[in-house]
């Protein structure tokens, strides 16, 4: 009987041995699937952004449907990125917000930290540049208590693109040169090196060091391929072919800026194919190839307007204004300058407005000083007039008081004085009344008297 129970024992410890192996295993299949989509969703951002999104879609359902916070935060941020790469820049926030909660919730700071770039980048295409920084900073500030290097990657390459866009050219070079010495520090991020490097070169060109900025796209274009960056590839050919286009050289601008429209036509980035097809459209402009400049100036405003960008319909109309004036058609061009220098003239106002945050914050310990010297002030004027309005109502109530007594004062008066003059008619009257009677007991004495007489 005992050696029953013993092998009953051991048949059911064997099978729960065997249940919980199959657990860990199914559990560790499904980790192992979570991870695949993750790496599969983060790598396709690079290549092919509607991929990346149909992938991080994916990522997202299954890390939902396994119950896995960790991984729903992670699907969610990708998905944010995919949709900010496609310029659908309210879906990237609020992708990016919820991923920002759970990472918030599960208290994962390098979480919460990539959550805040992206939310960063979503900002700055919106030229929300105060924003933009606050969620960079933070980010910083999270990676450094981290003691992760790679937050002065980010950081200051992320500034270095938002100060080039308030066209601060030095400053924007000085936070690129921060990014490419922290680089060096942290190779895990080297990744982010093509853009840095492509950045600047457009530095460079602006100076006018024309092959200094040529070597430099060269090596951004053998990193972006090295990294698999389909955007870094792009950017470096259109910023080569700018060069060509700069020097004259209209012939040889057209193979590298046709690369970079191949490639990203490929990987599905709105904002930059208007770029490159307006890029283009000037090239032939140059080249006095009219019917082709307006061909590829059509593309460019059509995409423009789809996307609703400011940048985008300012640049557009500034290269139809050109293609215009070459085409003879003076009037069209001066209207499509007008439209141009509209749409420049709002995102100068963003600009100037963004400086003026800026100088804000500089400021901001003397301007705390002074509202609070005015509130003080408005206190001290505050309690001073309430004080007037108290003696004020105090005063008014004891007047209203005091009139209230005179006036039944006065009608008490002259109930008593009423009174008493119907006491006093009485009275009379009680005497008159008196008199008449006293008359008349006289009159009786004296008739009595007489017949008294009369008897004597």
């Amino acid at each position: 009987m005992n050696h029953t129970k013993y092998l009953a024992l051991t048949i059911f410890v064997s099978l729960l041995c065997a249940s919980t192996l199959r657990s860990h295993s199914v559990d560790k299949q499904e980790h192992t699937h979570l991870k695949t989509l993750y790496k599969k969703s983060k790598a396709l951002l690079g290549t092919d952004i509607k991929a990346a999104l149909s992938a991080s879609k994916q990522y997202l359902n299954a890390a939902k449907e396994h119950h896995d916070t960790a991984e729903v935060a992670n699907a969610l941020n990708n998905v944010g990125l995919a949709h900010y790469y496609l310029n659908n820049i309210d879906s990237a926030v609020y992708y990016g917000e919820l991923a920002l909660s759970k990472y918030e919730g599960l208290n994962d700071s390098a979480g919460i930290s990539e959550a805040l770039v992206n939310l960063g980048l979503a900002y700055s295409y919106t030229n929300q540049v105060d924003k933009a920084f606050e969620n960079f900073t933070r980010a910083y500030r999270i990676d450094t208590l981290r003691g992760d290097p790679s937050g002065a990657v980010f950081y200051y390459y992320n500034l270095s693109t938002l100060l080039a866009w308030q066209l601060k050219t030095e400053e924007a070079e000085a936070a690129l040169i921060k990014a490419y010495e922290a680089s060096k520090t942290d190779t895990s991020h080297n990744y982010l090196l093509p853009g840095i490097y492509v950045d600047y070169a457009v530095i460079l060109r602006e100076r006018g060091a024309f092959d200094a900025a040529r070597d430099t796209l060269y090596k951004a274009i053998a990193l972006s391929r090295k990294f698999k960056d389909s955007m870094g590839v792009a950017s470096a050919y259109s910023e080569l072919s700018y060069l060509d286009y700069l020097n004259g050289k209209y012939q040889e601008a057209l193979p590298p800026i046709n690369k970079a429209i191949k490639i990203n036509e490929h990987y599905g980035d709105r904002y930059g194919q208007s770029i490159y097809y307006g890029q283009k459209a000037e090239i032939f402009n140059a080249m006095s190839l009219v019917d082709s400049a307006y061909r590829y100036a059509d593309s460019s405003l059509a995409i423009a307007k789809a996307e609703r960008s400011p940048e985008l319909l300012m640049e557009a109309w500034y290269i139809y204004s050109q293609i215009y004036e070459q085409d003879g058609r003076f009037e069209d061009a001066l209207s499509a300058y007008k439209r141009s220098y509209a749409y420049n003239d709002s995102i100068v106002v963003l600009d100037v407005n963004s400086e003026l945050l800026s100088k804000q914050s500089e400021n901001s310990k003397k301007k705390l000083n002074d509202s609070r010297l005015i509130q003080q002030q408005q206190e001290s004027e505050l309690k001073y007039r309430s004080r007037w309005i108290v003696v004020m109502v105090l005063l008014v109530a004891v007047s209203i008081a005091f009139i209230v007594f005179l006036l039944l004062l006065r009608k008490r008066t002259q109930a008593y004085n009423k009174a008493l003059l119907e006491r006093n008619q009485q009275i009379l009257e009680h005497r008159a009344q008196l008199d008449e009677k006293t008359k008349e007991l006289e009159d009786t004495n004296e008739q009595l008297r007489n017949i008294n007489k009369s008897k004597d």
